[in-house]
């Protein structure tokens, strides 16, 4: 039996009844937080019930109304009935309150009630009557509700299956149940606020109770009930659910298990609100039972993603209530001190258009990031500091990531590093890596493109940081064309052309990708196929961490502002091949994304749209991208130095200091 925690101390004032009573048959356990108004009615339907040898314990959860008195009094009304009044601090959920009660109870059999519903006539005989002739070891015994004044609104208890249990609850709140089998359970569990009951009733499952539902109304109940009770679940949904497998691991799935350990270690506090903070794309199986099961908690845009999963993928179940317990429990990586759940927190603010709030967050992120905690593995060459640190941010690529470091290996040029920020999703080719001459990052959660970079340019050793697409394949001439331009030009950044890797018609939508042979100033928006002096990213802050979409031309809006927009140009010479989208659901999810990354955008910097245009110019005008070339500033026989910027800058917030005001001007005219 595992220990019951109890939130102590508690108060107790138990009436001349209750001090008499011996054993009595059931324990009513009756909760109130500032429902003083409902309890009268509710105490009245315990005691009309006309059943001897019941116990009613009121436990006042710290209410600032008058319900500790009100229940003292009705203590006293009803002296001839047993009734132990407890006031406690406030814990803000049931789980404690009942808890607490509950360890005072005397009697057989347990029947919890909420302060603001009550119980139908006649209630306590049935269940009774079924609970005692039940020759099962656990028996827990309910019934249907109806809500008050209402003939045809009535949540009607469903035939049972314990396995669709695990995923949607079946039963109510209002049951009733041995007490031993509390004991036995541990309690109530209070990691799962506004979801306890459920989770009790899966705990009662695995120990083999069975379960009787009447064929009656049992319980009235309020409208503010159910919405108090959903509002406190439904709030929390994917956290609480998280917890519910975590705390019956035995009974899901492996991939259940996992996503749930995942998501409680990245959030052991639920999320400022619900969403599967990007691991619905790590696990979409878990996803789509998630969905399948309720529906009605989700956005039509994702029950109809979970529709077309379901009919691609066939959800097939393996465990349940009566599986064996594993041998090998999975287990979830540690998120590395990082603070993920805030940079979490920060982008889910930005898709939802919550900008100040996404501000905020970011801010807080960047407070302390420490990056040597996360989990790597080095096997670089230990030779000559590269010239060129190549960046790949993968996330769930797999065998496309290892055919993109396999084009790496075939350059001319071999002055090069290579390290891999993995973002999640590549479990499968580890081991593939591990016989790869790189840098492997292994991050607690998917921090998405930018704050990858990030990280990569954290550890890299060269010179120039090339950011290079997780799914692209690179020609044998790809590091060579990228000194060549830092040996060429004196600038800070480039991007590169891109031609399509597959004949996929949605690579029409990036006319962005080549724009010709003629290099000519221009801001850095294809991220995934660019390069920038390693000082000067480092200085600059690297990129927005919340934007993924636009981030290259955030960053080159901050460069060009404080040292010149001349210094950021388009060069052909550095091609990959690289797919715009290669689906249509992939195409739809990056638009939506680009569009709310395009809106925090303009939250950022108002006049970046003017920027945008000015550097553009050149495509518009007859000859304007040869004119425009010949304003790239040379390097007249030197070469690119030694970076002098300190990796430990990188931690500085993306905003531009006041004396950068005069150069931003100056771009924009």
């Amino acid at each position: 039996m595992a220990p019951i925690k109890l939130n102590n101390p508690v108060r107790l004032h138990p009436n001349a009844a209750w001090e008499k009573m011996a054993n009595p048959r059931l324990s009513v356990i009756l909760p109130c937080y500032n429902y003083s108004s409902y309890l009268p009615e509710a105490v009245a339907s315990v005691f009309d019930q006309g059943v001897e040898d019941v116990e009613l314990i009121i436990i006042n959860d710290g209410s600032t109304d008058d319900s500790l008195d009100v229940a003292l009094n009705l203590a006293s009304l009803f002296e001839n009935q047993a009734v132990l009044v407890i006031d406690q601090e406030n814990q803000g959920q049931p789980a404690i309150s009942r808890n607490n009660a509950i360890h005072h109870a005397r009697g057989s059999y347990i029947l919890p009630l909420d302060a603001d519903d009550v119980f139908a006539e006649n209630a306590f005989i049935a269940m009774l009557s079924s609970m005692e002739k039940s020759d099962k070891k656990w028996t827990i015994v309910t019934a249907s509700m109806q809500r008050f004044g209402t003939d045809d609104d009535r949540w009607t208890v469903v035939p049972f299956d314990s396995n669709n249990m695990l995923r949607r609850n079946q039963i109510p709140y209002c049951a009733m149940y041995p007490k031993a089998l509390w004991e036995k359970l541990g309690g109530y569990n209070t990691n799962v606020p506004g979801y306890e009951d459920w989770d009790f009733w899966i705990g009662a499952l695995t120990e083999g109770a069975h379960f009787l539902i009447l064929p009656m109304v049992h319980l009235l109940y309020r409208e503010t009930s159910v919405n108090s009770m959903m509002d406190r679940g439904v709030s929390k949904h994917e956290y609480n659910i998280a917890g519910i497998i975590c705390n019956h691991p035995h009974a899901y799935e492996d991939d259940e298990v996992e996503w749930a350990l995942r998501f409680r270690t990245l959030f052991p506090k639920h999320p400022s609100k619900r969403g599967f903070y990007g691991l619905d794309k790590e696990f979409p199986r878990v996803a789509a039972l998630l969905i399948l099961f309720y529906p009605k908690y989700f956005p039509e845009e994702q029950v109809r993603w979970c529709e077309q999963y379901i009919q691609e993928n066939p959800l097939i179940l393996d465990r349940g209530v009566k599986a064996s317990p594993r041998m090998q429990p999975v287990q979830a990586d540690s998120p590395n001190e990082m603070p993920v759940a805030t940079f979490l927190e920060g982008y889910q603010a930005v898709l939802d258009g919550e900008l100040d709030q996404a501000d905020q967050w970011k801010a807080e992120y960047q407070k302390n990031l420490p990056y040597k905690a996360l989990r790597r593995e080095d096997h670089r060459d230990s030779g000559p500091t590269p010239t060129v640190s190549v960046v790949i941010v993968a996330y769930n690529t797999k065998q496309d990531l290892i055919t993109c470091i396999e084009s790496l290996e075939k350059q001319q040029d071999q002055d090069f590093e290579v390290l891999v920020v993995d973002n999640g999703g590549n479990d499968d080719v580890w081991d593939q890596l591990r016989t790869k001459k790189l840098l492997h990052i292994i991050n607690p959660a998917n921090l998405i493109l930018s704050e990858g970079r990030n990280i990569g340019a954290f550890f890299a050793r060269g010179q120039i940081l090339a950011m290079l697409d997780d799914d692209a394949v690179v020609p044998s001439n790809y590091i060579a064309s990228i000194k060549q331009a830092f040996a060429t030009y004196d600038i800070d950044a480039l991007r590169g052309r891109i031609s399509p890797k597959s004949d996929s018609p949605n690579n029409r939508h990036a006319q962005h990708y080549d724009f010709g042979p003629v290099p000519f100033p221009s801001p850095i928006d294809t991220e995934g196929n660019s390069a920038w002096r390693a000082d000067v990213y480092r200085e600059m802050g690297g990129m927005n961490p919340l934007l993924f979409g636009h981030e290259g031309t955030e960053l080159s809006f901050r460069i060009a502002a404080a040292r010149g927009a001349e210094r950021l140009i388009y060069w052909p010479e550095t091609v990959i091949l690289h797919d715009y989208a290669v689906t249509d659901t992939k195409l739809g999810e990056k638009s939506r994304r680009h569009q709310a990354m395009k809106e925090y955008l303009h939250h950022l910097h108002p006049e970046i749209e003017q920027f945008i245009a000015v550097m553009r110019q050149p495509l518009y005008k007859q000859g304007g991208r040869e004119a425009a070339s010949q304003l790239i500033p040379r390097i007249e026989g030197k070469r690119l130095q030694a970076s002098s910027g300190n990796p430990d800058l990188i931690r500085r917030s993306n905003r531009m200091t006041p004396d950068h005001t005069e150069r931003k001007q100056q771009v924009l005219r």
